[in-house]
């Protein structure tokens, strides 16, 4: 099996796969320049080396533009679908894929998905021995993108966030956990619309799937849950920690756990508490930490139990900032409870119009 060098792109072998994150890639080094291999802010696939594909001008109905993206499940197109004469995107699984099953169920789950914060599945099919799945086509930016530019401000921030909530929640109340949020696959629109995409690691949870299957680890490491990241059994609250590590890198800038290589990201991961926002950032909110640092806990039993309650709260917190000026009784995360934890914030002025600073 093997992995590529993010830095030299040199090939690496993998001899022996274990289904820990931790225990697999600790043995991983780039034999040409030391690093360890895996990309921290994109989704992990450790397993057989993928062949180039055929770049074709059709695929089915589907006439290519340009490229959109490149990831360990296949490509990305901007294609017109001809029947319909409008833009989708088209992903396009590898011809050499070893688990061609596991691409179809990602179109399953989410064409089960009709969420105004959901990116949509119209279409998946084949077309000469290639497997296409055809998404409602966003015309923006990822969220990832837009954060090159700088954080955005609170109130953005809770916006975006409340949104992703609603659609994470439509997806759990269907049985479908995401398990891969992070702020590439979360797409703004030019009209400031979050979306949730790529359920490429999507699981149903009446399915008894692991977290790894062919050879494969799935998700990312910067915003893994600590109990994706030990293969454990995962449920829709590994969802909302990996929510909780995007909204704090929205409010900081920073994602919470970093560090100089990729085991020591997932043992930041699994074992400590992120450094406090109002360190980071001194005019962050209390209210805002406290819900963040919920999000986090490494316990999920200690986290917010659906995306609808932490959606719902942070509702709240903007209704009584916009009347009254402050928030009362956030009770702070089990990891940050002290005696001197404020539990009311005072904010002078009213939310203003959402924008991105």
């Amino acid at each position: 099996m093997e992995a590529r060098c993010p830095l030299c792109d040199v090939p690496i072998e993998i001899k022996d796969l274990d289904t820990n994150v931790l225990e697999t890639l600790s043995s991983v080094q780039c034999p040409n320049c030391g690093m360890v291999p895996i990309r921290f802010d994109e989704t992990t696939r450790v397993g057989p080396p993928p062949a180039a594909m055929e770049v074709q001008e059709t695929i089915a109905h589907f006439s290519l533009i340009r490229p959109l993206g490149k990831g360990g499940f296949g490509t990305v197109w901007l294609a017109l679908d001809s029947q319909l004469n409008r833009n989708v995107a088209l992903k396009l699984a590898r011809r050499d894929r070893a688990d061609e099953n596991a691409f179809v169920h990602e179109a399953r789950a989410a064409a089960t998905l009709r969420h105004e914060n959901i990116v949509a599945v119209h279409e998946v099919g084949t077309s000469n021995d290639d497997i296409y799945i055809a998404s409602e086509y966003v015309d923006g930016l990822n969220l990832r993108e837009l954060l090159t530019a700088g954080k955005p401000s609170i109130e953005r921030a809770v916006e975006i966030v409340k949104a992703m909530l609603k659609g994470l929640q439509h997806a759990h109340d269907r049985g479908v956990v995401h398990r891969d949020v992070k702020p590439s696959n979360t797409m703004i629109d030019t009209k400031g619309q979050p979306y949730v995409m790529d359920f490429g690691l999507a699981k149903r949870l009446h399915q008894d799937r692991s977290i790894t299957s062919d050879g494969q680890i799935l998700g990312t490491m910067l915003y893994m849950a600590p109990e994706q990241a030990r293969g454990e059994t995962l449920d829709h609250r590994a969802d909302l920690f990996s929510l909780g590590s995007v909204l704090y890198q929205m409010a900081s800038g920073r994602p919470p756990f970093r560090a100089i290589n990729t085991i020591a990201v997932l043992k930041r991961v699994c074992e400590d508490t992120p450094r406090p926002l109002d360190d980071v950032i001194p005019e962050t909110p209390s209210w805002l930490q406290s819900i963040i640092f919920r999000l986090l806990e490494k316990s999920r039993e200690d986290r917010f139990q659906s995306a609808q309650e932490v959606a719902d709260l942070l509702a709240r917190c903007q209704r009584e900032l916009e009347h009254s000026g402050k928030v009362i009784s956030i009770a702070p995360s089990v990891s940050t409870a002290s005696s001197d934890t404020p539990t009311i914030e005072t904010k002078k002025s009213a939310w203003p119009k959402l924008l991105w600073t």
